[in-house]
């Protein structure tokens, strides 16, 4: 009776061990996460309820056109971490619409930005938090003193996209009856 009751102990103790394996791998370590115009705002719902956590985005522009691995570096943290920060990084090559919500000019410097409590706040000087420690405690204490904090701006709706696409195509008629 003790032999087989010992053999179910054995297998209870490896299925605990297994979920408790399975809990840790769902942090991944060094998890930077890429946003684009297709999953922005389903996968951050920054201007819609921010549900699924705080998000510390860096907008590489345009002129860098990719990460730096300093900031790759800088942001290769396990995430989700405890508190809730999730780092992910937007292209403007090829998520302009995105970058355009966000303010990213196309010439400008990289942008880095902390989504929380439905708030909007940018890094003043980001190039001088490229580094891990600098960009955790920006996120988790520096961003209460940023200067640029709003109301995070709302995903263009089909209406405007399309008025700015109609104005788009006046301005270019416009110039070509000029020449």
């Amino acid at each position: 009776f003790i032999r087989p009751m010992a053999r179910h102990c054995r297998l209870l103790l490896a299925f605990a061990f297994a979920f408790v394996v399975a809990l840790s791998s769902s942090r991944t370590a060094h998890a930077l996460i890429t946003l684009d115009d297709a999953n922005f705002e389903h996968d951050t719902q920054a201007s819609t309820g921010q549900t699924t956590g705080r998000w510390l985005v860096l907008a590489v522009s345009r002129a860098n056109k990719e990460l730096d691995i300093e900031w790759e570096d800088a942001l290769s943290f396990e995430t989700p971490r405890d508190d809730g920060l999730i780092a992910a990084v937007v292209t403007c090559s090829t998520s302009p619409k995105t970058c355009k919500r966000l303010g990213v000019s196309d010439a400008g410097k990289n942008k880095l930005m902390l989504f929380r409590d439905q708030k909007l706040y940018v890094a003043e000087n980001a190039s001088q938090l490229a580094e891990r420690d600098a960009v955790l405690a920006w996120a988790t204490e520096g961003y209460k003193t940023a200067s640029q904090r709003m109301n995070v701006p709302p995903e263009p709706s089909v209406l405007s996209e399309t008025v700015e696409w109609v104005q788009g195509l006046l301005g270019k008629k416009r110039a070509r009856a000029e020449l």
